[in-house]
């Protein structure tokens, strides 16, 4: 998985890995090929791109004036 272009970071969890990558969408057919070769099964596989505030609190540790009040309406 290191190899993959755009890989910005791998979070492991006993049953679960989260992969984060410049293009997430355009890399998933590389990433089940690269699985299946190490004869890993996957489950499920999902895409999420980050919100403003995602980005924010990356950027500076804390975050938007109002997002948590945004997340509670939605």
């Amino acid at each position: 998985m290191r190899d993959l272009p755009g890989l910005e970071r791998v979070v492991t969890e006993p049953d679960e890995l989260a992969l984060y990558l410049e293009d997430g969408a355009g890399s998933i057919a590389e990433i089940v090929r690269l699985l299946d070769r190490e004869s890993i099964r996957v489950g499920a596989i999902a895409v999420a791109r980050p919100s403003l505030d995602d980005v924010f609190l990356r950027a500076t540790g804390r975050r938007l004036e109002g997002a948590e009040e945004e997340k509670e309406l939605a």
